[in-house]
């Protein structure tokens, strides 16, 4: 063999040793070993060279003698290790030197390195990570030296990464193993970080923006190699804002950083997202590849959107991501195509836009529609939205003929989707065309609606046409003219022009042949989904939402409605109410419409109180003036309101002869048959024959100009409903012409009207004009009318609850009259008749509020009335026995009030204030809390000698509440009620009652004790300054000295640590420094009852977080930690309190252990004797090692399954590993056991069950995998981490194989034995398949509610 065919051999063997594309290559250990055999012969006899290469890759590839079909591991990590090794003749530098620098003949180590990246041993895996990134980080300084050696400069350090490194890791980037990949990812942040200065392109050193070493959060690599998945998230985030800022026209990265590494890196979420906890991740790399695609060049650009093209149909589980990506792709189009159709009518045209118009959109088209199984079996299209969207955008940013000419398509393909029996295809037909109106904006709204008339136009394609253009409307408005993006939206937009074609199809829809569909009785229809609900009617709401309305228009008098768009919106409407022969239900629907329409304009934009309220006194004012002269003969009118009789009094005289008519009983019968006669018509036409039947002559008249005639009462409730949107749309305004002369016309409408919802309309816009304007003459003039029209509303309502409240509310209105006036709206009697329908209002539950709103009234008006004082008693126990939280709130309020503001004698009060401290017992819950509420209130507002006076009237009983109470909330409500009255008294006071409250502590009954307590408690939160006496702060901690024994009740010693909690937050320096007491509280930490480990814990962490463990000795901080010994009891009543069940276990808990125990660990290794106590003979106990005993008490801890208490454990870790100063890293096995430990039981419980590997991915193990990560980045050497973790890992598969050779050996010596325990290990294993089928039972169910919510 010659030495260029010995040669050519060795490259292809080198070649067939590493990784293949984006796979790990030949992975038989067999087949390496015979090619290692192979270079090692053909190096030692024609490459003398590479003998020693040979041998390495020799070692390399050597397999296990002890076992089958494994590799020898301690042969290959002692390669690997040498190969980092700058002082051993087999590391990098040394192979280079005696390989000549030739990259052919040191290729096959670099190739084997990348070739165990994929290994599943971690601890090979990270070695030869390892080793390559020491041969990245040192090759500049490694081909110096053999150049220099060998006096050769032809090869630089710079090929030997490009062209031997780079190629290897772009492949590598793209494997679809994660834990592989990490590595690869890591490789690139290394070569970026060596070849940053470098000009070459294909070295990465661009990307080197994206590391951070001072803080790793921020670090690219780190963070999309992370293995939670926010902190993914959060990196593609992050370089996607810097893609789009970036507005250089040469970018910040080159073209081979973004096509060979960060695109494929970011590509991977859309391929490998599964769960819906991934899908943030993928959401946000579409987004970046969107970003990136702005960045590309046409070529690069083509290639990458025809790839997921053609993925679409290979990757059918991850199609609604490619799809997302394509989409991507499609609004990052960058490239001028110049003007398309022109260039192309002259044979002429740009390479992109040939491409795009004869092969890229053709391809898109094709996706627009997909098949799916129905029901019955059958086929069904379903459009698929996004792409029909992304296809859109792009047509935008093209020239605007495009637009034109494509958009057609788009809508037919859309339209005839709706044509679909299947309702999930419609819906998503129509949610899609909804979106595709709202981005091509209002222009085209007329061409889709268009389209909509054409296509759908019988059956049941009338509903499904009238759902399409509500979901059209609702679309535009969400996007539009909502409040949330109305101030974003800069463009003005207006669909004005299309509202007649809008109100052509819903009125077809209310009043047409798909109105007699749904009317139809006894038809065998089946009715489609769209046909449900009052979607025509919400789309006018819309229209008149999203209207310009003409305000110039609306303020003329000549016009009753304003031009333009509203005229369009509302004239169909009122032309209907005056067609003959309309029904009832007609009328009923047309009243709906015009509300509809009045709900709109007072929430459009546009909307003009100013404007709008003459429009509306237009609209109104001839209906009832109408109505009112017409009646003037013969009608009561008890108050004149026109502003022409306003000066000739109120009172007309009514008789027969004033209206005109006969003044004997005969003469008016004979003239109302007359009237009658002349007010019938003929219903086939006045030309037909007389004689031929009475029946056509029984239709009577219609009155246009009557008040009560039912067309007239629809214009005149618009009129009403615009009128009040007006008034709560107005702002307060000094001008008040505008607002009264609706007073009397309203009023008048009130009087006359028989028509409840018109009253009911009216009383409510008066109320609103009282409260915009309460000064008005008109208001005043008609105050006594309004009381006594209201009053007799009031008494005969006749159970209609509207008018009830409405008339409540206008008459709390009357009574709360401006203070220039004193007269009142009622006398006396009529006050009385008031009063005592208010009392018997309050037994009915739904009278409740507006009657609660007329007592407060009165009550500020201070009505001063036997039936007064008969209603507050009434009142009073509806603030205890009431079932409804809002009406007890509001009794008590109006009770307290009555007590401060009404005369009330002094014995009366007494008697009131005994009253309401026994209401504080009642049995209710809910009552009891309204009652302490209600003697808060009293402490709160009463004065100052009254509360002094009665002090201990009100600290007994609610100090006695305080222990009873059985519920939290009633417990909290008297400690703030307690703090409140202790606030307002005097220090003599305050000291008689702190006496009683020691004395209490000194009984030997625990409920005095544990009432003494929480009293000093409320004492150390209101009266600090008061307990400054060194007396009274000595007497709070002997007794809670005295409480704090664990063989006393629980309950004492919480409330005990419950008090030294406040007084430690209150008084942080006396209470540091009482080391007894300390002592008791670290005792309390194990044992008693979880609320006393949590209290006494946390009290326990704010003593540690007000010290600097590094230095708390030296600056002679007041703390119990000075004694020997004490250090060492804390650290270890922590470890105590984390080894217990997880029942036991909280979150607010495990994060004070957490952080308890790094101070634990900072102070052990910096002040190591305080953790060891001085005996009695005053010699110290015998020193160990506290940090050792802390990670193996820990990783004992870990050893028991349990989510939390291990991943409190692995917290811990962390934390050591990244504040404790690196001393962890010296025992770093014991850390890194429970971690392998978790990760060899998620494998097991995944290789077991392989349909749920997706869904079994325990936060457990992703936080053991997290702090495995992070020991590895700071543990230094890397060496250390790399011999622990491969220690840990042999010494688990020893005591494994030890296990399996016990278990066989006791087979062997006892048969018997040997067969019980495979019968119980086959019982066992039906459980397990028994629990496996119920969880895979529950897993489908909640993938079916995931799929259907």
């Amino acid at each position: 063999m010659t030495g260029s065919s010995a040669e050519t051999l060795y490259s292809k063997l080198s070649l067939l040793l590493g990784p293949f594309k984006a796979t790990a290559g030949f992975t038989s250990l067999l087949l390496r070993c015979q090619m290692a055999t192979c270079l090692e012969i053909t190096g030692k006899h024609h490459l003398v060279e590479a003998r020693e290469i040979c041998a390495v890759i020799k070692n390399l590839s050597a397999m296990d003698k002890k076992t089958v079909n494994e590799m020898d591991a301690d042969s290959v990590l002692a390669s690997l290790k040498q190969l980092s090794d700058r002082q051993s003749e087999m590391s990098w530098s040394g192979l280079i030197k005696k390989a000549h620098f030739r990259r052919v003949l040191i290729s096959p180590v670099i190739r084997t390195c990348f070739h165990f990246l994929f290994s599943e041993d971690g601890v090979v895996a990270r070695a030869s990570f390892y080793a390559l990134k020491v041969l990245i980080g040192c090759s500049q300084e490694i081909c110096e030296d053999a150049a220099l050696s060998l006096n050769d400069s032809t090869e630089s350090w710079e090929k030997l990464v490009e062209q031997s490194i780079v190629p290897l890791i772009r492949s590598g980037v793209c494997c679809k193993e994660q834990s592989s990949r990490r590595f690869f990812i890591l490789l690139v942040a290394e070569v970026a970080k060596v070849c940053g200065s470098t000009q070459s392109p294909h070295l990465f050193g661009d990307l080197r923006i994206l590391q951070s070493k001072d803080e790793p959060d921020l670090d690219f690599f780190l963070n999309i190699t992370h293995v939670q998945i926010h902190r993914r998230t959060r990196a593609l985030n992050r370089i996607r804002k810097q893609l789009l800022a970036d507005d250089s026209e040469e970018g910040m990265f080159s073209l081979q950083s973004l096509a060979g590494i960060l695109f494929p890196i970011i590509l991977h979420p859309i391929y490998e997202s599964k769960t819906k906890l991934e899908e943030p991740l993928a959401m946000e790399a579409i987004a970046t590849i969107g970003a990136i695609s702005r960045r590309l060049p046409w070529k690069k650009f083509h290639d990458e959107l025809w790839t997921l093209l053609v993925q679409i149909n290979r990757q059918n589980e991850q199609e609604r991501y490619i799809i997302g990506a394509i989409c991507a792709f499609l609004s990052g189009f960058h490239f001028d195509v110049g003007d398309p159709y022109q260039t192309l009518n002259e044979g002429k045209g740009s390479v992109v836009w040939k491409a795009l118009d004869t092969r890229v959109i053709p391809r898109i088209e094709e996706l627009f529609t997909k098949e799916k199984t129905g029901k019955k079996g059958e086929k069904i299209g379903v459009v698929r939205p996004q792409v029909i969207l992304g296809l859109s955008e792009l047509y935008r940013n093209l020239p605007d003929g495009v637009l034109q000419r494509k958009l057609p398509r788009l809508i037919t393909v859309l339209s005839d989707a709706l044509k679909c029996h299947d309702s999930s295809s419609r819906d998503m037909a129509r949610s899609t065309l909804a979106k595709l109106a709202v981005d091509v904006g209002p222009t085209f709204l007329p061409d889709i609606l268009r389209e909509l008339a054409v296509t759908l136009k019988e059956g049941y394609q009338l509903h499904v046409r009238a759902a399409a253009v509500h979901s059209i409307l609702l679309q535009t408005w969400e996007a539009r003219f909502s409040p949330e993006t109305c101030t974003a939206c800069e463009e003005k937009v207006s669909i004005d022009g299309s509202v007649p074609a809008l109100m052509d199809l819903i009125q077809q829809d209310i009043f047409g042949s798909a109105q007699e569909r749904r009317d139809a009785e006894f038809s065998q229809v089946r009715y489609v989904k769209e046909a449900g609900g009052s979607k025509s009617l919400h789309s006018i709401e819309l229209i008149a939402l999203m209207i310009n309305i003409d305000t110039e228009a609306s303020r003329s008098s000549e016009a009753n409605l304003p031009c333009g768009s509203v005229y369009c919106l509302v004239s169909p409407l009122l032309n209907r109410i005056l067609l003959e022969n309309q029904s009832l239900k007609q009328l009923r629907q047309v009243k709906e419409c015009l509300a509809r329409v009045v709900q709109g304009l007072s929430k459009n934009r546009n909307f003009s109180s100013d404007a709008i309220l003459p429009l509306v006194y237009s609209t109104i004012q001839p209906c009832i003036r109408q109505d009112s002269s017409g009646d003037n003969d013969g009608t009561v009118s008890s108050v004149d309101l026109t502003a022409a009789d306003k000066n000739r009094g109120a009172v007309v005289e009514w008789r027969p002869s004033h209206a005109g008519m006969s003044g004997t009983a005969v003469g008016a019968r004979e003239e109302k048959i007359l009237s009658e006669r002349s007010q019938r018509k003929v219903a086939d036409g006045s030309d037909a024959p007389k004689l031929t039947g009475s029946w056509r002559r029984n239709t009577l008249i219609t009155s246009t100009k009557a008040l009560d005639d039912p067309t007239s009462a629809v214009a005149v409730l618009f009129g009403l409903q615009l009128l009040r949107y007006a008034l709560r749309n107005k702002s307060r305004s000094n001008d008040s012409r505008q607002l009264d002369p609706f007073v009397p016309l309203l009023t008048e409408c009130i009087c006359r009207y028989r028509d409840s919802e018109a009253i009911l309309l009216a009383m409510r816009c008066l109320g609103d004009i009282r409260s915009a304007e309460s000064n008005l003459p008109s208001f005043n003039l008609s105050s006594k009318v309004l009381a006594s029209k209201t009053l007799e509303l009031l008494v005969g309502f006749g159970g209609n609850e509207e008018m009830l409240q409405a008339s409540f509310k206008m008459m709390t209105y009357l009574m709360e009259v401006p203070r220039s006036s004193e007269t009142m709206a009622l006398n006396e009697e009529q006050m009385e008749l008031l009063l005592s329908f208010v009392q018997t209002s309050l037994a009915n539950a739904a009278q409740h509020n507006p009657a609660m709103s007329l007592i407060r009234a009165l009550v500020a008006r201070r009505v001063i009335s036997p039936g007064m004082y008969d209603l507050m008693e009434t009142v009073a126990k509806m603030a205890i026995q009431s079932h409804k939280e809002t009406l007890r709130k509001q009794a008590s309020d109006i009770y307290i009030r009555f007590l401060i503001s009404y005369p009330i004698s002094a014995e009366r009060m007494v008697k009131e204030l005994k009253q309401l401290i026994v209401n504080i017992q009642f049995d209710g819950v809910e009552g009891r809390h309204a009652a302490i509420s209600m003697v808060a209130s009293v402490i709160a507002k009463f004065p100052d000698p009254v509360i002094a006076e009665q002090s201990k009237l009100f600290f007994l009983p609610l100090t006695m509440q305080l222990v009873n109470d059985e519920s939290e909330k009633g417990r909290r409500a008297v400690s703030e009620c307690i703090s409140t009255l202790l606030s307002r008294l005097s220090t003599d006071l305050l000291q008689s009652l702190f006496d009683y409250a020691v004395a209490w502590g000194s009984s030997s009954d625990h409920r005095l004790r544990r009432a003494s307590l929480s009293v000093l408690g409320l004492f150390v939160d209101s009266c600090g300054v008061f307990l400054n006496v060194d007396v009274n702060l000595n007497e709070i901690i002997r007794l809670a000295l005295d409480s704090l024994d664990k063989s006393t009740d629980w309950e004492l010693v919480y409330c005990a640590l419950l008090l030294v909690e406040k007084a430690n937050a209150k008084w942080p320096g006396t209470i540091a420094g009482i080391r007894l007491l300390w002592l008791k509280i670290v005792d309390c930490l194990s044992g008693l009852h979880p609320w006393v480990n949590l209290v006494s814990l946390r009290l326990v962490w704010q003593h540690l977080q007000s010290m600097d463990p590094s230095s708390f000795v030296q600056d002679k901080t007041e703390t119990f930690l000075q004694q020997p010994g004490n250090l060492f009891k804390v650290t270890h009543a922590l470890c105590s309190f984390l080894d217990c069940d997880d029942e036991e276990l909280n979150d607010d808990a495990l994060a004070f252990v957490v952080k308890g125990l790094t101070f634990s660990l900072k102070a052990s290794t910096q002040f190591p004797q305080l953790c060891f106590a001085v005996q009695d003979d005053g010699h110290e106990a015998s020193r160990g090692n506290p940090v050792k005993w802390l990670l193996t008490r820990l990783s004992q801890i870990a050893k028991p399954k349990g989510p939390k208490r291990r991943q409190a454990v692995f917290k811990c870790f962390a934390a050591f590993a990244k504040y404790g100063d690196g001393v962890v890293f010296d025992h770093l096995e014991l850390m890194i056991e429970p971690l392998h430990r978790v990760e060899r039981e998620t494998k097991n419980e995944i290789e077991n069950v392989p349909q749920r590997a997706v869904d079994i991915a325990s936060e457990e193990a992703q936080v053991a995998l997290d702090v495995l990560h992070l020991l590895e980045q700071h543990c230094s050497p890397y060496d250390k981490f790399v011999d622990a973790y491969g220690a840990v890992k042999q010494r688990a598969h020893e005591t494994k194989m030890k296990r399996s050779e016990d278990t066989k050996a006791e087979a062997a010596r006892d048969l018997r034995v040997a067969a019980q325990k495979k019968v119980d290990k086959q019982i066992r294993e039906k459980e397990r398949r028994k629990r496996r089928v119920s969880e895979r039972a529950e897993f489908r169910e909640r993938k079916f509610r995931r799929k259907h919510s």
